[in-house]
């Protein structure tokens, strides 16, 4: 009957949704720690990028940002494991995904496996995240700059809260001529 038609794998020869749903969990472990590992490592840099821009660490992080943005995952995948699987012998090249974890032993291994996939992945998303953080952070070397946008007058008081929030000390208060920019009516 129509119903009962299952694609079987050619490896292992068992339907390949079982493989699926046997693999999904350690799947999501891998990425969700890549994303969590990459937010952790992207926010800092964004906003120290943000914070100097065109620093020496800034110029540093663009490069590798951009060298993960422009290096596709098909690519490093095979060249991380070449690398730190193949020649310096560092990490697994294949990925036990029936590993059971009940022991300190086991989770090491899980734990070595785990991290090449998870460097894959998080060199990506933290040039993702990294350059978005750097270019939407307003923030300068003068706090005060930061609380102002093109065609909105100063505020005297705003840039006081920014100046100690962001800089951890009072800015001076200063007056500027009113705003040059029209609105279209």
């Amino acid at each position: 009957s129509a119903g009962n038609l299952r694609v079987i794998s050619w490896q292992t020869r068992s339907p390949v949704m079982d493989l699926v749903v046997q693999r999904l969990p350690q799947t999501l472990w891998v990425v969700g720690t890549a994303y969590v590992l990459a937010i952790l490592i992207a926010i800092p840099i964004g906003i120290y990028s943000a914070y100097r821009q065109y620093s020496l660490f800034d110029q540093f992080g663009t490069f590798i940002t951009m060298v993960g943005f422009s290096v596709p995952p098909f690519f490093t995948g095979p060249l991380v494991i070449v690398i730190f699987a193949v020649n310096l012998h560092w990490f697994p090249s294949i990925y036990d995904t029936t590993l059971v974890v009940d022991d300190w032993d086991s989770f090491v291994k899980q734990v070595r496996q785990m991290l090449l996939p998870m460097m894959v992945l998080a060199l990506q998303i933290t040039a993702q995240i990294s350059r978005f953080m750097r270019a939407s952070a307003p923030i300068s070397e003068n706090p005060a700059a930061s609380t102002t946008a093109p065609g909105i007058p100063f505020c005297p008081q705003c840039a006081r809260i920014a100046g100690s929030v962001f800089a951890g000390v009072q800015t001076r208060t200063r007056s500027m001529a009113p705003s040059t920019s029209r609105t279209l009516a």
